[in-house]
């Protein structure tokens, strides 16, 4: 009787389930793990692009588990891009992309003036248009991915929309509020 040792040979494969998700978001200072799981028969040189370019290794960033993990020690605004993880052998190859978001909390842009409170003078049955602009990384999203919630106050209350008394509160676009 005769054995014999088979070997499969087969391109590289990345595991959906096991590697992270396309969409990563972290804090600036954080740290991000960026996990590609890689399999292949050879086993696949695994290397990494940034934004369509090979990846430059600054201190702020190291391969480790045979290049199947991108880690980023410190996250930075400049980390923030297109990531993607390339993995080939002799009998294919494969890639997968990750986007990296740097998020930052919600604040607001005080303007020319660069003061958190600013004097309007209306006339008597005169109108103002208040305006507040809200710098946020996402745009207007806070870290859970929901929506960046502005809340107007008069006198330290909060106004609410509905809100009926001396002072009429209506919602014009971009954030604009209107006091009538």
């Amino acid at each position: 009787m005769k054995t014999f040792d088979a070997e499969v040979l087969f391109p590289p494969i990345i595991n959906d389930t096991a590697s992270s998700d396309t969409i990563l978001q972290v804090s600036p200072m954080e740290q991000l793990q960026v996990e590609c799981a890689v399999d292949s028969n050879p086993k696949a040189e695994i290397s990494w692009l940034k934004d369509d370019t090979p990846l430059e290794m600054p201190d702020s960033l190291a391969l480790v588990n045979d290049n199947r993990t991108l880690w980023i020690r410190r996250a930075e605004l400049h980390d923030e891009g297109r990531y993607v993880c390339r993995a080939e052998n002799p009998i294919g190859n494969v890639s997968r992309s990750f986007l990296v978001q740097i998020t930052q909390p919600p604040m607001l842009d005080l303007g020319p003036s660069g003061k958190e409170e600013e004097r309007v003078t209306v006339l008597i049955g005169g109108k103002a248009v208040l305006k507040c602009k809200l710098l946020a990384n996402p745009a207007k999203k806070n870290e859970s991915g929901n929506s960046v919630l502005l809340q107007w106050t008069y006198n330290n209350k909060p106004l609410e929309s509905s809100r009926r008394s001396a002072v009429k509160v209506g919602m014009a676009c971009n954030d604009r509020y209107l006091i009538k």
